[in-house]
């Protein structure tokens, strides 16, 4: 995982070089999360959010970690490889590395077996319940199997459990204090990547038996070891948290800030307040700061701006293409809708007898892309939808289209066994909606006049 805080290192500095050509660079470096983003959980091994991963990154190593562009570097790990194609891995440990505690007193030297400690935590589910075990549960050798076994255990058999077993089972193997080999289920060329996830992070087992598992479960910043290139030596719920500079580190070679204070904050908008006032030393804007500071090449904080460096988090929409209506039949609105957004072009072949209908619709899409593309020019292209007139022979010119993925019909069963055929033979999907009519119903309180010329726009 990325140490978000050396990266800060550079941005800061470019902040306090904006103004003045002959700035100091920044040492003691103050940032911010919202109140909404504060910890819960100072064991790594557990956390699965952010708002704590981006803190405990920069105090704890794992394995490996990530560059500025994504690529895997030496953690604790100074080599890896595998000689079989990914059936097993070896990491081979850097010698010497420190766990210290907060005060950055010296309490054991990192090795091999404290990784076989932090994936037994992890598969263990009475200690864990779970979190972070579905990657190492599903590429490694019995840790699945290990993650049931612990299951089915009474509570304080699985919290008393040491290694023997975790060791019987599950494939990871200190060969030795600086040598660590992994078995997977089956060749796997990409395990290493998993080498910067915290499910794979290391914990002193020595730790463990001064603490105890429900010691372990409640560690604070004040019992926790670390390993990383900060300890954090102040810690005040929704206030501050403040990370000092670890003397021990074992990577002498990049920069870090002498201290890092975390300001708890309300919001974004509270936070560029306080940057504004000199309080921080970095803010992330709203959209409609930005756009302020962005298109005014006379303000102020102009040239304070810097782009955003990208994370290892991505961002997923699961969208459904075959929406269903209540009585099971097609959403085709809300599919046509979706496959717009998504970029995929349309064709609408409406039927010959009520082109009208799809004649208007065509024109508010067009007005709508128009405008939209004002805005955001080169990015919905032209034929993203398209109208086709014409009777069953330019409906079967679509059917049978090599060009055409998915053909979504409306119509008779006869007409869909007709589609279905044509787009089975070029391996297409269909999605039909066979059969019956819609009826119109006209309450006794409507206007007739506006319900009738309704009623015969629709109908052609």
């Amino acid at each position: 995982m990325k140490r978000i805080f050396a990266l800060l290192l550079t941005l800061a500095m470019m902040l306090s070089l904006a103004g003045t050509a002959f700035a100091e660079p920044i040492t003691d470096f103050v940032t911010y999360q919202t109140t909404a983003n504060e910890m819960e959980t100072f064991n790594i091994l557990y956390s699965q959010y952010a708002k704590e991963l981006d803190v405990l990154t920069n105090c704890i190593d794992g394995l490996l970690s990530n560059d500025n562009y994504g690529n895997l570097v030496p953690g604790l790990a100074e080599t890896w490889e595998t000689l079989d194609g990914g059936l097993t891995w070896t990491f081979n440990l850097r010698k010497g590395v420190k766990w210290v505690d907060y005060q950055a007193n010296e309490k054991a030297e990192v090795v091999a077996e404290d990784f076989l400690w932090g994936l037994e935590w992890v598969l263990n589910e009475k200690k864990n319940l779970a979190a972070n075990m579905s990657m190492p549960s599903e590429m490694l050798v019995g840790a699945q199997e290990y993650f049931d076994y612990t299951k089915e255990l009474p509570e304080a058999d699985a919290l008393a459990l040491g290694l023997e077993k975790f060791q019987e089972m599950v494939g990871i193997k200190a060969v030795d204090d600086y040598t660590l080999v992994f078995t997977c289920k089956a060749p796997m060329p990409y395990f290493a990547t998993l080498g910067s996830y915290n499910c794979l992070y290391p914990v002193s087992g020595k730790l463990l038996a001064e603490l105890g598992a429900e010691g372990m479960k409640a560690v604070s910043y004040d019992t926790l070891w670390y390993n990383g290139p900060y300890t954090m030596t102040t810690y005040v719920q929704n206030n501050e948290k403040v990370l000092t500079k670890n003397p021990t580190y074992w990577n002498k070679d990049i920069q870090t800030f002498n201290t890092v204070t975390v300001k708890m904050v309300d919001s974004v908008d509270v936070a560029f307040q306080m940057y504004q006032t000199g309080e921080l030393d970095n803010v992330t804007l709203n959209e409609a700061n930005l756009q302020t500071i962005y298109r005014s090449p006379s303000h102020e904080f102009h040239n304070h701006l810097n782009e955003a460096r990208p994370t290892k988090y991505s961002y997923q929409i699961h969208l459904v293409y075959d929406k269903k209506l209540e009585d099971g039949s097609p959403d085709v609105a809300w599919n046509t809708a979706i496959a717009l957004v998504c970029g995929d072009s349309v064709i609408w072949k409406p039927s010959e007898k009520t082109p009208l209908t799809a004649v208007a619709c065509q024109a508010i899409l067009g007005e709508a892309i128009a405008s939209f593309s004002a805005d955001h020019p080169d990015v919905a292209p032209d034929g993203l939808h398209a109208l086709a007139l014409g009777d069953r022979e330019a409906g079967s010119l679509i059917a049978g289209s090599r060009k055409v993925a998915i053909v979504s019909a409306t119509g008779s069963t006869r007409m869909g066994r007709s589609v279905a055929v044509q787009v089975a033979e070029r391996f297409g999907r269909s999605i039909l909606e066979l059969g019956g009519n819609n009826a119109m119903i006209v309450a006794p309180s409507a206007d007739l006049e506006l319900a009738a010329r309704a009623i015969t726009f629709a109908a052609v």
